[in-house]
């Protein structure tokens, strides 16, 4: 809306609806036989595995705003309710703010501080992998979206993945730290 030209006081009194609208169109079109909602390889094998760390807890961060992400999680066949901790776009519109958003809200749920470096975020674009540099958190890339190994490659991450159908390697890589 700012690049339309509307002024921050109107976006902020209709964020929330542009929001919701938003969120109802992307429930309806998740909806379709079309669309096909599911998990990528190996995804649902790896959130098994780190679930079954007792150090680990599962934490979601994304661009997107929180009821945008539960619905794309449901359509592909993953309970929202894995995920611990969360960080959206609808906390903050900038990326590398998200990464001290969950790592707070990390700490507040466990009852002691996280520090950056415990953390791993895993993504599929550069901003992905470089957003928790912030935090000191270490990154993990993925290439299933329109990025490849070797473009995710030169952005420092500790591991760089085509997808996560080898579960025992992605873990080890993730808990390598």
């Amino acid at each position: 809306m700012r690049l339309a030209g509307v002024d921050t006081a109107t976006v902020s009194a209709r964020l929330d609806a542009v929001f919701a609208r938003y969120v109802a169109l992307l429930r309806d079109e998740l909806s379709t036989p079309e669309h096909g909602a599911r998990a990528y390889p190996g995804v649902p094998e790896l959130l098994d595995a780190l679930e079954a760390q007792p150090d680990v807890t599962l934490g979601l961060l994304t661009g997107n705003v929180e009821p945008g992400a539960h619905a794309k999680l449901q359509a592909a066949g993953i309970a929202p309710g894995r995920f611990r901790v969360g960080a959206f776009g609808s906390d903050h519109a900038v990326r590398a703010e998200l990464p001290a958003i969950a790592r707070r809200r990390a700490s507040e749920i466990l009852g002691r501080e996280v520090p950056g470096h415990a953390m791993t975020v895993i993504g599929d674009t550069p901003a992905d992998l470089t957003c928790g540099r912030g935090v000191g958190a270490r990154a993990m890339g993925v290439a299933t979206g329109r990025y490849s190994v070797s473009e995710l490659g030169v952005y420092e991450a500790a591991a760089v993945f085509a997808n996560f159908r080898d579960t025992a390697a992605v873990l080890d890589a993730i808990l390598a730290a």
